[in-house]
């Protein structure tokens, strides 16, 4: 089957999870994509565990279907081979400090030279200019300094970081939304172009307390509970919590005589969803009484459920990934993919993961096995002119 992005073809510098899964997102849907690694090492997301036989995982994630090529940026010849390979790319993606591919002769200006039509995306932390262009960052320097941290947490301690790195991974999305939105624009204009993006800026997209500029009003942590909806929160009972959204009067009304309190759909300190808000404490602690009047939650979310008002439990990792929805062949959002050789030679021949960010019906793409570091230099390396043993001297 012919995938979307088939003959499409990338070559991927990144040295970062934001710029790798990007990379990893166009290779699902059929993207033909290099991956240039230093010969030392390789992308650093090499190094992330968790770790199985001493292959990383994160690694077999972010860098899947692609190919490896080893090269050292910082040796001429092998810059030469780089440039041929540039002036045949549809995509360059690289996440680099901004000035480093123009140092190595490889930034947009010099490879649009030879190939006007290539789409060149920079995945950096701030981006390519202002002040912050040149500052170190990482995921959790994006969370603090986008603001999303200081809404995180329980109002009553510290600013808490997000569990999952959420500027790499919309970072990532959002390199791969545009990077297919400029390949959709050239169909037209027939050029290419460049696109800087910032994973800090799609922190503070995500940031929904930035809106509040306007009222000259900044919200502060809410711990587990909205603050603008109620009932809408984690209500704890015995055991553990329930997820609880009845976020308007409809949902409210059918929670009340779900949970045998009718009479408060017409109490002056519910009937409203401001009232609620304003008395979200006494809320939670009328749902937190019922709650504890269960041995098992599960039969409090039937119930709930069965009101139609939206309600579930907190899952592990582990309760995901035994979901029968999840894992149904139907809904297919977990995968089995080749192991890279290094773990099939011990004995690994699969690995379970995620599956493509989303379904399509006539190109649904697939995640395909990561490579070993420099597994596909002879291979590659052929296409540009080159035999094996001059590969082999070009390497070594």
């Amino acid at each position: 089957m012919q995938q979307m992005l088939e003959n499409v073809k990338v070559l991927d510098f990144s040295v970062t999870v934001a710029g790798s899964q990007a990379g990893g997102m166009l290779a699902d849907f059929g993207a033909d994509v290099i991956k240039i690694e230093k010969p030392d090492g390789g992308d650093p997301c090499r190094e992330l565990s968790p770790f199985m036989k001493g292959v990383s995982l994160m690694h077999c994630f972010y860098n899947r279907g692609k190919q490896s090529v080893t090269l050292d940026l910082n040796n001429e010849k092998h810059r030469e081979i780089v440039r041929k390979m540039a002036a045949e790319a549809d995509v360059i993606l690289e996440s680099f400090q901004p000035g480093a591919m123009k140092a190595w002769g490889l930034d947009y200006a010099a490879v649009a030279g030879i190939n006007p039509r290539v789409i060149y995306c920079s995945v950096t932390p701030f981006g390519q200019n202002g002040p912050y262009a040149q500052k170190q960052g990482n995921d959790l320097i994006c969370q603090a300094l986008s603001g999303i941290m200081s809404i995180t947490g329980d109002p009553n301690s510290v600013p808490l970081k997000h569990g999952t790195p959420v500027s790499d991974l919309a970072g990532a999305e959002n390199a791969y939304a545009l990077i297919v939105g400029a390949l959709a624009e050239r169909l037209n204009s027939g050029k290419g172009q460049y696109i800087d993006v910032a994973t800090m800026r799609m922190c503070i997209v995500l940031n929904s307390a930035i809106d509040q500029v306007n009222f000259n009003s900044y919200r502060n942590r809410e711990g587990n509970h909205h603050p603008t909806l109620s009932p809408f929160g984690l209500f704890m009972g015995n055991g553990g919590g329930v997820i609880i959204t009845a976020l308007n009067a409809k949902l409210w009304n059918s929670l009340c005589n779900a949970i045998g309190k009718p009479e408060l759909e017409e109490d002056p300190r519910f009937s409203t969803l401001a009232s609620r808000v304003e008395n979200r404490q006494l809320v939670a602690g009328v749902i937190e009484d019922w709650l504890k009047t269960f041995d098992n939650l599960q039969d409090a979310i039937d119930l709930i459920d069965k009101a139609g008002v939206p309600c579930c439990q907190v899952y592990t990792a582990k309760d995901v990934v035994t979901d029968p929805h999840y894992t149904s062949p139907e809904v297919g959002w977990f995968t089995y993919v080749e192991a890279p050789e290094s773990l099939k030679k011990q004995g690994v021949q699969k690995l379970f993961t995620h599956n493509t960010n989303a379904k399509f019906y006539q190109n649904p793409g697939e995640v395909k096995q990561a490579p070993d570091l420099g597994e596909h230099n002879i291979q590659v390396l052929k296409r540009y002119g080159m035999n094996e043993e001059e590969i082999k001297q070009l390497l070594h």
